[in-house]
């Protein structure tokens, strides 16, 4: 299949624009385009809430206090988008299918946990197989503290999570990969930190887009938003993601 790859490393976006273009592509997608896939990176620390976690819980995080905040239209725990590197999927899934779609989760942590591999010269293994069970909760406040079966997990900590949801027929999945140790979340070590082996973005970026690209079967094309796109995304941004009223929604 054709997809187009769009990145966003060097001249990255706010939080509430960078929702807004996972939105606007995975709309695009739904309606034809091709699948597309997105690596990039955030204007300053944010930090990003599940949707349905409750605004006040970020008190659960002092290191986070002073960070902006944009909630995301995916679930999970919060995320300290800092030192790591973020991307999303949009791709175009059967109109019989609902809900999430485990394959696709397979196949990007299949080729994240490869990247990680071969850039920091460490195993990455799936937390169902990893034959023991680190101490986290199911509803910890940040992302990397909480486990499920897709998580990736180096020398005990995790490294990268996802989350889905669908647009239309589309499915977005967008997921975030810690690289390094930001000061706004001090608890957790990026893969850098527990592997010793230095974790460039744009590298890292390389990597994954050979690989993801090669296990999707798919002939990726570097591309740039498309000029509806770039409107539906600052018409997102501004009416959802910038918008007091849908971060503190709950």
């Amino acid at each position: 299949m054709d997809a187009r790859l769009i990145r966003h490393i060097d001249d990255p976006f706010d939080g509430a624009m960078n929702m807004a273009i996972d939105q606007a592509l995975a709309e695009s997608v739904d309606q034809g385009a091709a699948a597309c896939l997105r690596l990039y990176r955030w204007k300053s620390p944010t930090l990003s809430l599940g949707y349905f976690q409750q605004y006040d819980d970020r008190q659960q995080h002092p290191w986070s206090a002073d960070l902006p905040v944009v909630r995301r239209s995916s679930g999970g725990g919060a995320i300290v988008h800092d030192a790591e590197l973020t991307y999303s999927l949009s791709i175009a899934t059967p109109k019989s299918r609902h809900g999430a779609d485990l394959t696709i989760y397979a196949t990007v942590h299949n080729a994240i946990m490869e990247t990680i591999a071969a850039i920091a010269l460490q195993t990455a293994r799936r937390f169902a197989d990893s034959g023991w069970l680190p101490l986290a909760a199911d509803d910890a406040f940040l992302c990397f503290e909480r486990r499920t079966d897709e998580d990736l997990v180096v020398s005990g900590y995790k490294i990268a999570g996802s989350a889905q949801r669908r647009v239309g027929r589309a499915i977005l999945q967008h997921g975030s990969i810690l690289l390094q140790t930001s000061p706004a979340a001090p608890m957790l070590p990026g893969l850098q930190c527990v592997s010793g082996k230095s974790c460039d973005p744009a590298q890292f970026a390389d990597h994954l887009t050979a690989t993801l690209s090669k296990a999707l079967d798919a002939d990726t094309s570097p591309a740039e938003l498309s000029a509806a796109e770039t409107l539906r995304a600052n018409e997102v941004a501004k009416s959802r993601f910038a918008s007091s009223a849908w971060t503190h929604r709950r």
